[in-house]
């Protein structure tokens, strides 16, 4: 029993120094609770407190319930809530639209909370980050509900890639998100301001705050510490919402009724699938089934998962039901493009807004080459931009703010370590976005995901000569025969996929001379031959005027 306890105690002080020194809820280190053993304080299946009775909610109106099951104490003649609650009072519009917007997925968040026995505000907080808007991206480049930001998001293994981004959707977002906020809670001692504080600015600006305060015989609760403003105005802004809510009539507040009663119901379909032919088997909108599963950043599902669809729960049975008589293969729609005469693989891909590699996958395409009259198979888009306003975002999605994803291959004789020093980043934070912990080993061929603000890489210049990309190189082939790495590659040249095209030109660090000079001699020649072209055309021409 002493050696468990004094291994919690060293596992709980490596976590904290790493926290310390993380910035933001981008690179949280977290996994290591959630990653502890069984006999752990969290039950590890759905990290709720071990054996706690599910709590049910009472029937009624939504708000009334809400109300019922709130647990933050607030101080309602505090300077700093009445200087919110005056501005939520002035914006009642603004509150009829955020709560329309919210109205699918608020009840959803409610029994989430009361299932893990979370403070029933915690409901408002979207309102908060993203006016409950599940597109939503900030400059930083969080998104979602939740706002989340892409590395917080990898620690929790939610998916990121061309097709989904589990940031956005609405199951796994919130589960990440409670997972958090419940990991705040027990870090902060079971305070729950200094916990949606770090939700917001980060467990490491907080606990800094913490120690200043400590360190000049301070109070260390919430409304003494020396955070960031907007930090500071965070907290009030949920607690104003809490006391509108808990008594509307006082403030002058009308808040529109929202259903106490499921509306969603998750399904597991199986394999890829088409949001419009889902939309049709469910019997509703485009837009409704669009706006149930913001995390598909395309028109059909990923190919590798996951498959989960949210469907109103009234149009389950005959979603059900129609899925069943559809095979797979007819659950994404496909139709069929000529190759023109001009046309290449990348203006395809252009005119279609699908990505190059996922195009060239779907037709078993060896390269980026195609011949004329060349049938190509195409996934029928929503082209629900078409039609979007400012509560849906495009399907096709290419460029995101914020850190910039890379996956790294990991070659023979690399370590966390050496990887991490590749991309100019801390191991621990690969560690998280990862999950492994301290003493994970990884192994040749695994696929780690690395975040990388800015230019990201190793901060120094990195010479470098240009290679134009011939019909049968990978990224692979080159990186292999020019004795350099798959991610190297990838930061110097700012590219986000591994796909190439023909007659890209590609900056491959290192010298080579001989490449280098037979590029230069191969240009040279090219301008002379164009030069001699220009001249005889120009004698032909003088000819044939005299």
């Amino acid at each position: 029993m002493r050696q468990m306890q004094k291994n919690r105690f060293f596992k709980i002080t490596f976590i904290i120094a790493i926290l310390i020194n993380l910035v933001a809820c981008s690179t949280t280190s977290i996994n290591a609770v959630y990653n502890s053993s069984s006999n752990s304080r969290y039950d590890q299946e759905n990290d709720l407190p071990a054996n706690y009775p599910t709590k049910s909610l009472p029937d009624g109106n939504l708000w009334s319930d809400l109300r019922g099951s709130f647990d933050l104490p607030v101080d309602t003649d505090s300077r700093a809530i009445q200087a919110q609650i005056r501005w939520f009072r002035a914006h009642q519009g603004y509150l009829n639209y955020v709560i329309e917007r919210g109205a699918p997925y608020i009840y959803y968040i409610l029994q989430e909370t009361q299932r893990r026995h979370l403070p029933a505000e915690l409901v408002l907080l979207p309102i908060i980050e993203s006016a409950y808007n599940p597109f939503l991206y900030s400059k930083a480049g969080a998104t979602g509900l939740w706002q989340m930001m892409p590395g917080t998001a990898s620690g929790f293994g939610l998916k990121i890639n061309w097709w989904y981004d589990g940031r956005r959707d609405i199951v796994a977002s919130t589960n990440a998100a409670l997972k958090y906020i419940t990991y705040l809670h027990y870090f902060f001692n079971n305070d729950w301001l200094s916990a949606i504080a770090a939700y917001n600015a980060g467990e490491g600006k907080v606990q800094s705050a913490i120690l200043h305060n400590q360190r000049n015989n301070l109070p260390t609760d919430f409304w003494s510490l020396p955070l960031p403003e907007e930090t500071r105005a965070y907290v009030p802004k949920l607690l104003a919402l809490a006391a509108i809510v808990k008594n509307p009539s006082r403030y002058g507040v009308n808040l529109i009724p929202v259903n106490n009663g499921q509306y969603l119901e998750e399904i597991d379909v199986g394999s890829q699938i088409d949001l419009n032919q889902a939309a049709k088997l469910a019997g509703v909108e485009v837009k409704t089934m669009r706006m149930l599963n913001p995390g598909f950043r395309r028109w059909a599902s990923d190919p590798d998962g996951p498959y989960k669809l949210l469907v109103p729960k009234d149009n389950l049975d005959t979603f059900k039901k129609m899925l069943a008589e559809t095979p797979p293969e007819k659950r994404v729609s496909w139709r069929k493009h000529m190759v023109g005469k001009k046309e290449s693989l990348v203006s395809i891909a252009k005119k279609y807004h699908i990505d190059i590699s996922t195009l060239r996958k779907i037709n078993e395409l060896k390269s980026n080459h195609v011949r004329y009259q060349q049938e190509l198979l195409i996934p029928a888009s929503l082209h629900i931009e078409e039609n979007s306003d400012t509560d849906t975002a495009k399907i096709a999605e290419e460029r995101l703010p914020g850190p910039r994803q890379v996956v790294h291959t990991v070659k023979p004789g690399e370590t966390v370590n050496s990887i991490a020093k590749e991309y100019n980043v801390k191991s621990n934070e690969v560690e998280y976005w990862n999950q492994l912990n301290e003493t994970s080993d990884v192994v040749p061929d695994d696929e780690l995901v690395i975040w990388q603000t800015g230019a990201g890489g190793k901060k120094v210049a990195i010479k470098a000569f240009a290679y134009r990309v011939k019909p049968k190189d990978t990224i692979y082939s080159l990186a292999k025969r020019f004795h350099t790495k798959v991610g190297t590659i990838m930061v110097i040249n700012g590219m986000q996929r591994k796909s190439l095209r023909v007659g890209q030109v590609l900056k491959i660090p290192g010298r080579s001379k001989k490449y280098s000079s037979h590029y230069r001699a191969k240009s040279k020649a090219h301008s002379k031959t164009k030069k001699y072209h220009q001249e005889r055309s120009h004698k032909k021409s003088r000819k044939s005027h005299q």
